[in-house]
Formats: C-alpha cells, sequence, structure tokens
C-alpha cells in the first residue's frame, strides 16, 4: 500500500498491478518421434510448466549436464551405436563400462523430471492402425496419425493447465527443425482455423509458437519432451 495525501487527509492507495504482474506465463514443451509419414507409430509428447517451474527445473538440469561433462541430452544419440561427435566422445570416455553408465544417466534425468512440478503430456498413435480404419466422422476429423497426435498433445496440456489458470495465455515450443517446424507450425494453424466446437480451446488459448535450438536449451526444456516422446514408442 502506497500512503498518499490528499486536502491534509493520509489514506492509503493500492499499488498498480500491471498486466505482466499477475498474468501466469505457461509453456508447453513438445517434441515427437518416428518418421512422421511413414513410421507404423508416432510420438508426440512433452511437459508442461509455468516459467517459475520451468526456471526451477533447468538449473538443475544444466548442473546435472555440467557436473558429468555431458552434452545436451538426446536420447537417439545416447542409444545409438553410432552417434555424432558429441555423444561419441562420451561413449568413448566411459569404454566398455558405458552401457551401465548410460543406464546411469538416464536414471538420474529421469528422476529429476518425476521430482519436478511439470506435468507430462501426449500420445503415441498407432498410425498403421489408424491408417486402416474405415471412412468415419472420427477419421475425417484427425486426418491423419501425427494430426491426432499433436491434438491430443495440445489438448492434454491444456487440460493440465486449466487445474491452475483458466485465462492466461499458452505459448508452444518446439524444436527449430526446418522440416518439422514448418510441419508443427501448419499444423498448428490448421487446428486454429478448423470450425469444430473441439477446436475452441486450442484457438483460444494457445497464442503463441516459438522455435529454439535445443542445443540453446540447456536446462533441458525440449530434450526432456524428446525423453518422454521417445521412451513412450513400442518397440
Amino acid at each position: 500500500m502506497n500512503p498518499s495525501r490528499y486536502s491534509g487527509c493520509e489514506f492509503d492507495l493500492p499499488e498498480a498491478v500491471t498486466f505482466e504482474g499477475w498474468m501466469a506465463q505457461i509453456y508447453i514443451y513438445g517434441d515427437e518421434s518416428g518418421k512422421l509419414d511413414t513410421s507404423d507409430f508416432v510420438s508426440m509428447c512433452g511437459y508442461v510448466g509455468t516459467r517459475d517451474r520451468w526456471q526451477a527445473f533447468s538449473v538443475g538440469w544444466a548442473e546435472e549436464l555440467a557436473h558429468r561433462g555431458l552434452p545436451p541430452i538426446h536420447l537417439s544419440q545416447i542409444m545409438s551405436d553410432h552417434p555424432k561427435q558429441a555423444w561419441r566422445e562420451v561413449q568413448e570416455r566411459f569404454g566398455s563400462d558405458w552401457p551401465a553408465e548410460r543406464e546411469r544417466i538416464l536414471a538420474t534425468f529421469g528422476a529429476m523430471i518425476r521430482r519436478s512440478n511439470i506435468f507430462a503430456v501426449g500420445a503415441v498413435v498407432d498410425s498403421k492402425f489408424f491408417r486402416e480404419l474405415p471412412d468415419s466422422e472420427f477419421k475425417e476429423f484427425y486426418k491423419d496419425p501425427v494430426f491426432l497426435g499433436f491434438y491430443a498433445l495440445l489438448m492434454s496440456g491444456i487440460r493440465r493447465i486449466e487445474c491452475l489458470d483458466r485465462l492466461s495465455p499458452i505459448g508452444f515450443i518446439v524444436d527449430d527443425d526446418r522440416e518439422k517446424a514448418m510441419d508443427f507450425y501448419n499444423r498448428l494453424d490448421e487446428a486454429r482455423t478448423m470450425k469444430s466446437p473441439l477446436c475452441t480451446q486450442i484457438r483460444d488459448r494457445i497464442k503463441a509458437i516459438t522455435f529454439a535450438r535445443d542445443e540453446a536449451y540447456l536446462g533441458g526444456h525440449l530434450k526432456s519432451g524428446h525423453m518422454r516422446s521417445l521412451q513412450n514408442r513400442p518397440y
């Protein structure tokens, strides 16, 4: 409260509250796994959290990467027998102990996600089964396995968020891969322009889409989503 004087009388005025001061900043970090057009399964998964929760999570994630001397987590590289240079150097550092060390690394970062205040969202779509479905209103609305997975990712994120906040705009952040980034944008634009009431919440809540290089997100925003997405795929 701010003490003020007017005509010789002292009284309190409430401090002005700006829009930025009370608006929750909420983000869905999403990632995919699988060749979107040809895979038998497509996984669209990620995590939801407010800016403060993401910042707290990021500090611990970045510190653990630095402590272990690791590049940004990329599950497909960790599991590969022929990874790119950054993860190849890590494998060479541990030599024959690498398989056991890999499991320890994944267990550590997985535990960090489980302990955090961010929420898992998304879906795995059986693409082959979807393509073989007979024509129906269901298939007409969801169009293809990628759109179905993308829709499920956004809607599960929105449902999680609405437990905490029903008004604030939501930002959607994905990896800055040229081909996939454009596909994400086109899918979001498609969902927001559909007249179906099933897309109302996407139109009303998702107000921004951002593309980010995962190397720049040392806090693991994007790669925690990738871990979730790749681990959820059936093998």
